[in-house]
């Protein structure tokens, strides 16, 4: 027999809200992560680090209620049969897993309760590499413009569970009483919630067991797997049974969906799915590009099991269907399907509607790209499902920060990019300042992908690059052999003086002189490759040592004829004609350096003021 427990593998963002709503409801929950080494082992008097400690004990006491348990999950060898919700940022080849065997999703959980408490929402769902946050963002807009009621959530950095209560609160047994009064039913005052029965309405719809290193061996059900059955039409308002009782509009959510999340889920599915382009990214985690196609490609499948696959929307990227390793799971799609290849496609197709011809027009002088393929794709996606939106909200928004966010400073343009965490962001972005000398700083945790693709486009347009982090040694020694200008750097400090440096050799009157920022650097520094680079499996020990063929930051200050970065550029002597542009679009993730890529954004903003600014007129 189960416990009367959920389990947590997991508590970051996504995790603490759920466990939230459930201690709400008073339900235990056993909490897995391994953060609680310390405050298991500090209970046993164990351990050695008083801070970790703390830190711990703090997070527990300001999260969650005295109910729950908690566990580190690399110490777990007893088998779970009970279930257990998963984190999205929990590797599938984590070997704890293997003793949990009813794991689901943050998104299948949400969904299987609003079945339960017989609640409904209209979702729609947005994925890709890039421009996940934008769209999402574009699309709650321009929906909420017509009906007041749309949030959006997700990966944008609102729990499901979190939505779940703003939009129907967190007593579970006052949603149930609310159903019966709706129905009359005279068990109004009587209906409570049963966790019992609960577990056992999940485990009819959803036993799996998702210890699976390939995900692509998840795309098989069996014919009867059971599906969420979605609200048929966002236009309806639900008419409730009971005649005191007023019509509530259908609520909406538009949810930023990773391929984390879709990897664990195998019941919740969205009215409408919006997939952006794909590239390489999360290779590590996935294991390979195709089963990162596969599970950015769930939906597709899971809509086929549901009573009226009609009932779904799915707009993807033309170019999937040419991949020899999913091509069948779009050609076995049985809902409604749009393709598309650019944004020029997306507009072609909105200009069939004549009501929004000419302001097509006028609309897509808003943004360039990247950014206007993340508006044409919102807009037809929205289209295309016949969801009611206000194209001309659009006009009041602002892109996010982080994100091709330009700066200027000393007649420099600056563009801070931190959230460009792969090549094919980074590639959108370089193309937009092509007009421009770009002095490029790549690097972090590459995650297993490659950054090959940019590499054509850097030495055809003389972009010198500026490497970083634990991937930074790797990346200088492939543009150095590819024949771009490449500098390894390390950090994002070292590569802003380095770049300063070099702005004032190929641009000798652009920086004043008298700056007095001007960085000098430690008389013999030398500044050293990582000792440890992401592997297969993991950290390993880093072979990158021979740098011969590459640049190293070296000591120098920039008033000293014998600069290393002159050395390294008198073949470049003549001035460029074209106007310089910092960028910070790094292709890689920041957690190697820094708590997340706002905390690597904000540092190169500091760092900009810091090194660019000109000295103030006394």
């Amino acid at each position: 027999m189960q416990e009367k427990v959920i389990n947590i593998i997991g508590y970051g963002i996504t995790n603490t809200a759920i466990v939230k709503l459930l201690n709400a409801n008073d339900i235990k929950c056993k909490i897995f992560d391994d953060r609680f080494v310390d405050f298991v082992e500090s209970n046993r008097g164990d351990s050695k680090d008083s801070k970790r400690v703390t830190e711990s004990r703090t997070f527990i006491e300001s999260n969650s209620r005295d109910i729950n348990e908690y566990l580190p999950l690399k110490n777990v060898t007893k088998n779970y049969e009970n279930l257990s919700i998963i984190s999205p940022g929990i590797s599938p080849q984590t070997p704890a897993l293997r003793h949990f065997t009813n794991i689901i999703s943050e998104y299948d959980f949400i969904f299987l309760l609003l079945e339960f408490l017989g609640r409904k929402v209209f979702s729609v769902w947005i994925s890709g590499t890039n421009g996940k946050t934008t769209t999402t963002e574009m699309t709650a807009l321009m929906m909420n413009a017509t009906d007041g009621v749309t949030k959006s959530g997700g990966n944008i950095g609102t729990p499901l569970a979190t939505l779940f209560t703003q939009d129907f609160g967190s007593d579970f047994s006052a949603i149930l009483r609310e159903n019966a009064s709706d129905s009359n039913d005279s068990m109004e005052s009587k209906a409570s919630f049963n966790l019992e029965s609960f577990l056992k309405f999940i485990n009819n719809r959803s036993k799996h067991n998702v210890f699976l290193q390939d995900s692509k061996t998840q795309v098989t059900f069996c014919n009867n797997h059971k599906v969420y059955e979605i609200v048929q039409n966002c236009q309806d308002s639900i008419e409730s049974k009971n005649p005191k009782k007023k019509k509530t509009t259908t609520l909406k959510w538009v949810l930023e969906t990773s391929s984390f999340a879709l990897h664990y889920t195998n019941y919740a599915l969205p009215n409408v799915y919006i997939l952006l382009p794909l590239s390489q990214d999360h290779i590590s985690w996935h294991t390979g590009f195709d089963s990162y196609i596969s599970d950015k490609l769930k939906p597709t499948i899971l809509a086929n099991y549901s009573k009226n696959p009609k009932s779904y929307f799915a707009i993807i990227p033309k170019e999937l269907t040419f991949l020899e390793s999913n091509k069948e799971i779009l050609a076995n799609f049985k809902g409604n399907l749009l393709l598309y290849e650019n944004s020029n496609d997306l507009i072609a197709f909105l200009k069939q509607d004549s009501k929004l011809d000419s302001k097509i027009l006028e609309l897509k002088t808003l943004f360039k790209e990247p950014f206007l393929l993340d508006f044409t794709l919102s807009a037809a996606g929205l289209k295309f499902a016949n969801v009611p939106y206000n194209i001309d909200s659009i006009k009041s928004y602002k892109i996010g920060n982080y994100r091709m966010q330009e700066v200027s400073k000393n007649g420099i343009l600056f563009i801070n990019d931190s959230k460009g965490t792969n090549p094919h962001a980074v590639l959108a972005a370089l193309q937009t300042y092509a007009k421009y000398a770009i002095y490029l700083i790549l690097g972090g945790d590459a995650k297993g992908a490659s950054l090959a693709m940019l590499y054509p486009f850097l030495k055809e347009n003389k972009v010198k690059v500026f490497c970083i982090g634990i991937d930074g040694v790797k990346i200088n020694k492939e543009c150095v052999n590819f024949g771009i200008s490449s500098t390894y750097c390390e950090t994002l400090e070292n590569a802003m003086h380095a770049i300063f440096n070099q702005i004032n050799y190929d641009f000798p009157n652009f920086i004043e002189s008298n700056n007095t920022n001007s960085p000098t650097f430690a008389k013999d520094s030398v500044f050293s490759p990582p000792p440890l680079r992401r592997g297969v499996g993991g950290w390993v020990k880093n072979t990158e040592s021979n740098l011969q063929d590459s640049k190293i930051i070296k000591s120098k200050n920039i008033d000293s004829k014998k600069d290393s970065i002159e050395s390294n550029s008198k073949k470049n002597k003549k001035q460029p004609q074209k106007l310089p542009v910092i960028m910070l679009s790094p292709a890689c993730a920041s957690l190697d350096q820094y708590k997340s890529y706002k905390d690597r954004g904000d540092s190169f903003n500091a760092l900009i003021e810091q090194i660019f600014a000109k000295k103030e007129q006394k």
